[in-house]
């Protein structure tokens, strides 16, 4: 035993004081002469005894609490070597990850997850480094490994359940990066989260902590909390005549078969579902919009213990169905017809024209050129003032044009440098070898094997303008496809034909995936 301030144990000789006291007061009884004893009664020997033995362990114990008050001021304390039974705890880094997803909302569930955190800090021993991570699907560092603990309480407090989803993933990863900092042997991870089996997602099937690492779990809230949610919702616009149906598609989390979907617009309850039994399952709304705007909606489940993932909000947009005018050689225009007038599925209204001009192209938001022999100056005119005011244009060649004469040059993409006839040069037909796949007409094509498929046998060498840019090119390096913006709107010249005089693509599965994202993306650039 060792003492960390040995000079309190002077006092103890305080408790020698009242033996010296009982030594020097020591007197010898005086004897003197009494007339008769007989009327006194003897007083017990055994009594005596009791009384002497009573005295001397009263003087002993007074003495010990002197020498035990010493003792403590003295502050006394064991080398752990000197006590091998003892086990040792070895000193640890700790991250402490802390759920707070949206479904910590439910009843006291964050509020237990407060309390756990607080008995994990309190349990901490003075030499243990804690470091506090937040989560829900993305992971934040709220302390680093520290000692001071006062820090992470100080953090904790402004913990608070969001609305977002949760992901065990990136938090796990998080506190293995954190650790590779500590500076302790024993590292720790601890999760306190209601363990919703959503957030083990597929990266979680195949992750695996560090060596060394432990994971202990601190589960709060209910083992099986009773919670009617939504987990998903599509929506999509389809024109049907003159009006608009938009398909809501709903996929929901049910408690009991019967528990009522509500599909509300604008305010209004519009329809109504039931799930067809408890757990997870999918109901269908069709809405019919009969004019375009944007409008507000929800979905709806019966309340619970956690109402915040009881509902879905949404806003629809419908749009007035775009108007496409070609102005086309015959053989041009029968493909493009035929990619355009698909029934009640055709997103476009579609329409054939003769003439080019300013009154003609009115009240259409894309214009297709294709194969037109050859475009006057008024006509160029009129297509760059139709998309200077947010129409976009879309030209194509073909044998019934003279290219090299042809409008690219005056509309300002670029300049023509001739007809090139593939396989009159290579020997075999080209073929579309590269796009822009972040561009908005290629990203739902790119990687796919369809691009490579159609052959080009002949197409327009374009040099293209130093502020137009090329959305795509052959395998011989010339250009494929070339946008220059102009005003609110834009011009397109794609370089082969929509017909089959020069290409074969109107023949493949790619030509009308082509053709509406052209379409899709052109009126997706302004109103006029």
């Amino acid at each position: 035993m060792s003492f960390l301030t040995p000079l309190f144990l002077a006092a103890a000789s305080v408790a020698l004081v009242p033996v010296l006291l009982h030594l020097v007061r020591r007197m010898r009884a005086k004897e003197m002469p009494f007339s008769s004893l007989m009327f006194l009664a003897a007083t017990p020997m055994e009594q005596i005894r009791r009384r002497k033995l009573r005295d001397i362990l009263l003087l002993l114990l007074r003495m010990a609490m002197i020498v035990l008050l010493a003792t403590a001021f003295a502050r006394p304390y064991f080398e752990r070597e000197a006590l091998p039974f003892l086990p040792e705890r070895e000193n640890e880094s700790v991250v402490i990850l802390f759920d707070q997803s949206l479904s910590m909302q439910a009843g006291l569930t964050f509020d237990a997850a407060h309390a756990a955190l607080s008995d994990i800090v309190a349990d901490a021993s003075s030499g243990d480094e804690l470091a506090l991570v937040a989560f829900s699907d993305e992971a934040v560092q709220l302390t680093p490994l520290s000692r001071d603990t006062d820090r992470l309480v100080a953090a904790s407090a402004m913990l608070q359940a969001t609305s977002r989803t949760t992901d065990f993933y990136p938090a796990f990863q998080l506190a293995e990066d954190i650790l590779e900092d500590a500076r302790h042997a024993a590292r720790r991870i601890v999760l306190i989260s209601d363990m919703q089996q959503n957030g083990f997602g597929p990266s979680m099937d195949e992750y695996s902590l560090a060596e060394g690492v432990t994971y202990v779990p601190v589960p709060v809230g209910a083992a099986d909390p009773a919670n009617r949610f939504v987990d998903e919702f599509r929506q999509s616009v389809r024109r049907r005549g003159e009006n608009s149906v938009a398909r809501f598609d709903v996929r929901h989390h049910a408690l009991a078969r019967g528990d009522t979907i509500q599909l509300v617009l604008d305010g209004q309850r519009s329809d109504r579902r039931f799930a067809a039994a408890a757990g997870t399952g999918t109901v269908s709304f069709q809405h019919m919009f009969p004019r375009a705007g944007t409008y507000q909606g929800h979905v709806a489940l019966a309340d619970d213990r956690l109402d915040a993932d009881n509902r879905h909000y949404f806003t629809a947009a419908v749009r007035a169905q775009p108007s496409v005018l070609a102005v086309a050689a015959d053989r041009d225009a029968f493909f493009l017809e035929r990619a355009f007038e698909l029934a009640e599925r055709s997103r476009f209204d579609y329409s054939r024209g003769t003439r080019i001009s300013g009154a003609a192209l009115l009240g259409h938001d894309v214009a297709f050129v294709a194969n037109v022999e050859q475009l006057a100056p008024a006509q160029r005119a009129a297509l760059l003032a139709f998309a200077d005011r947010g129409g976009s244009v879309v030209v194509s060649f073909g044998d019934a044009l003279d290219a090299e004469a042809y409008g690219p040059a005056m509309l300002g993409i670029g300049l023509p440098e001739g007809v090139v006839r593939a396989e009159s040069g290579e020997g075999r037909s080209a073929f579309i070898a590269q796009v822009d796949a972040q561009h908005p007409v290629f990203a739902p094509l790119a990687g796919s094997s369809a691009l490579l498929r159609p052959k080009i046998r002949t197409y327009a060498r374009i040099a293209p303008a130093p502020d137009a840019a090329v959305l795509g090119r052959y395998d011989t390096g010339d250009p494929f496809l070339i946008e220059k913006r102009i005003g609110k709107g834009t011009l397109l010249v794609y370089t082969s034909s929509f017909g089959t005089s020069w290409s074969d693509l109107a023949l493949h599965e790619l030509f009308v995936p082509l053709v509406y994202q052209i379409t899709t993306y052109a009126t997706s650039l302004g109103v006029r």
